[in-house]
């Protein structure tokens, strides 16, 4: 448990590393654990209700319409049906588990 809390300060601030064995040292490690883990739970509820109440409307609607016109827009601008399809993908619409997908939840602690 304390490798991966390690781990994780390491990723998010890198001049903290060496501080974290001073402080498992000091305050009680179950403790701590415990209470990052409390920590962590009330962000995810946060987060994932933030991210599930989003409108993704707007967003979608744009990606909508790349993924309609972008083809036919390079074709004016090339004068060439082949060229213009070369290599286009369309844009998949965003939903609340793609954005989870993206920025996922912390891990439970």
């Amino acid at each position: 448990m304390i490798e991966a809390l390690q781990q994780l300060v390491g990723q998010w601030n890198p001049k903290t590393r060496t501080r974290v064995a001073r402080v498992a040292s000091v305050v009680d490690a179950a403790s701590a654990l415990r209470r990052l883990g409390e920590s962590f739970a009330r962000f995810n509820g946060r987060w994932k209700g933030f991210v599930d109440a989003f409108d993704l409307t707007e967003i979608n609607t744009i990606r909508d319409g790349y993924n309609r016109y972008y083809v036919l827009e390079k074709e004016c601008s090339t004068g060439s049906a082949v060229l213009a399809r070369r290599g286009f993908e369309p844009l998949p619409m965003l939903t609340a588990m793609s954005l989870l997908k993206k920025y996922p939840l912390l891990p439970d602690v």
